[in-house]
Parts: C-alpha cells; structure tokens; sequence
C-alpha cells in the first residue's frame, strides 16, 4: 500500500491518503470501516481518559503482550 501524506502549511503531517483500490480492499475485508467516522461517545472517551490516567499514575502496571501471550498459553 503506497501512502501520501498531506501536510498543513508548517509541514506538520495532518492526513494521510491511500489510492482507491486499497481503500476498496480494506472495505471488503471490514465491512464495518466506513462507520468509524462516526465521533466517540462521550461514555467512550471517558473510559479511555480514565484507563490512560492510570497508566500514567502507575506505569509498572503495562506488561509487554508477549508476556500475556505466555500467560494464556499456560
């Protein structure tokens, strides 16, 4: 997938662009990826501020996924 990137006027990357036929792909393959457009509901956004505040409160508690790949396999 080759991407383009759209900058604003001091260079700062604000958008990116993929050709049509990738765009088309990426449809068939998620049905549901043109509803993603929709804005996140504030109940959403409130769980995730909250879930990121205790991350930053505490950041020993992330593990990395390997760890927790291992975990489920015992």
């Amino acid at each position: 997938m080759s991407l383009s990137y759209v900058s604003d006027h001091t260079g700062n990357a604000i958008a990116v662009q993929i050709p049509i036929e990738d765009w088309n792909l990426l449809k068939k393959q998620y049905p549901g990826v043109e509803a993603i457009q929709e804005r996140l509901p504030q109940w959403q956004k409130a769980l995730v501020d909250k879930r990121l505040q205790a991350i930053a409160d505490n950041p020993t508690r992330l593990r990395p996924i390997e760890e927790l790949y291992e975990e489920l396999e015992a």
